[in-house]
C-alpha cells in the first residue's frame, strides 16, 4: 500500500470533515421535502453509486463472500439505516448543530448511563 505524504493525508482529513458536515445541513433541508425514510434511502443510493465508481476506478472493488453477509447486513441494517432514519427523524425538528452533537456523542452517552442503571439493580 502506498503512503500517503502528510500533504494528501491533511487533505483528504479536511475533505472528509466538510463532507460530513455538509451532510448534517444537507438532510436537514431535504426532510423538509421527503420523508425521513426517503431522506436516508437517497442518501445510501448516491454513496453506493459514488463509492462503487471509486472503487472500480481504484481496482479495489471487492464482492463479499457469502459468509460475510450477515455481518454485512445487520451493519447496514443497524448503523446505516436504522441511524440514518433516526438522524433524519431528528433533523425535522432539530437544527442540524444539535442533531450533530447528538449524533456524534451517543456513544459516550451511552457509556455513562451503563453504569448508572447497574447500580439500580
Amino acid at each position: 500500500m502506498n503512503a500517503l505524504s502528510p500533504r494528501a493525508a491533511i487533505g483528504l482529513f479536511l475533505i472528509v470533515v466538510l463532507a460530513w458536515g455538509v451532510n448534517w445541513s444537507v438532510t436537514k433541508q431535504l426532510v423538509q421535502f421527503v420523508p425521513p425514510l426517503w431522506s436516508a434511502a437517497i442518501r445510501s443510493w448516491i454513496a453506493l453509486a459514488g463509492l462503487f465508481v471509486l472503487l472500480g476506478l481504484s481496482n479495489n472493488l471487492v464482492i463479499p463472500e457469502r459468509r460475510d453477509i450477515p455481518v454485512i447486513l445487520s451493519v447496514a441494517l443497524l448503523h446505516m439505516t436504522l441511524f440514518s432514519i433516526l438522524v433524519a427523524s431528528g433533523l425535522r425538528f432539530l437544527p442540524a448543530s444539535k442533531g450533530i452533537v447528538l449524533g456524534y456523542t451517543t456513544p459516550l452517552w451511552v457509556a455513562l448511563a451503563r453504569p448508572c442503571s447497574a447500580r439500580t439493580r
